[in-house]
């Protein structure tokens, strides 16, 4: 273990190293910072998790405990990283390619990737009439697991229903993504779209606030649109605007 130890710490400093070496600008070492402390990160949920599974029955239970917090608290870091990362390399991804995108494929990839957090909250996902677009299939992707992940997370009593469809509006394709979920005061509806939002409707769950700026900016930097319609109690939906092109 000590050799491991080590080892994660050598990773560590490798990391400061390299962020003192790196481009100041502002995007430039977000996005290096993000990266760099991933692995000593990875590492350090690596010896919870082996603490947790390998001497949980001869550990005390209030130690467990913390050993149990601490393991969400590294989830949620590694969450807020990932999103750093996100919002940093948007910005170097002004021209990507937009190949046809099949909206049903994709959400098929994301509903598998979000197989587990599916299956423990019992939720459904259906969709009717998605269209295949023309679109980076990476940053759509994106848009799709945030938008899904959220109203998961913050659902209802009820286990959460989401249902996506769409619609032609003149030369856009109108996505829309409905649950059943928990609903936002409409006074928020501007605010939840702003980086490091939290409304805290739930101190239960965790929030990075980075999930909808992400996806708002993504939307607008393709030349789109996005809005929420919600109210408490009464669920949220979300909808997002995509250019029709000649190959639609």
């Amino acid at each position: 273990m000590e050799k491991n130890v080590t080892l994660s710490l050598e990773t560590t400093t490798s990391g400061v190293d390299s962020l003192g070496k790196f481009d100041a600008r502002p995007a430039n070492f977000a996005a290096l910072a993000a990266h760099e402390m991933r692995s000593p990160l990875r590492s350090l949920r690596i010896y919870l998790e082996a603490v947790s599974s390998q001497y949980g029955t001869n550990i005390d239970p209030q130690a467990l405990e913390l050993v149990s917090r601490s393991l969400h608290v590294a989830e949620r870091m590694q969450r807020l990283l990932d999103g750093i990362l996100d919002c940093a390399l948007m910005e170097h991804r002004p021209n990507s390619p937009r190949p046809m995108v099949e909206m049903d494929q994709l959400l098929e990839n994301v509903l598998s990737e979000l197989k587990e957090d599916i299956d423990q909250s019992q939720a459904s996902v259906t969709s009717k009439g998605l269209p295949a677009v023309r679109y980076n299939p990476e940053q759509l992707e994106t848009v799709l697991t945030n938008l899904i992940r959220n109203a998961i997370q913050y659902r209802s009593a009820e286990p959460p229903r989401i249902f996506l469809h769409a619609q032609r509006l003149n030369d856009l394709h109108i996505i829309c993504i409905k649950d059943n979920g928990q609903g936002i005061s409409p006074e928020h509806h501007k605010l939840i779209f702003e980086p490091f939002s939290q409304l805290d409707r739930n101190k239960s769950m965790s929030r990075i606030g980075l999930g909808l700026y992400i996806c708002k900016s993504i939307i607008e930097q393709n030349g789109g649109h996005m809005d929420v319609h919600s109210a408490i109690g009464r669920g949220a939906e979300f909808s997002f605007s995509i250019k029709v092109t000649g190959n639609d």
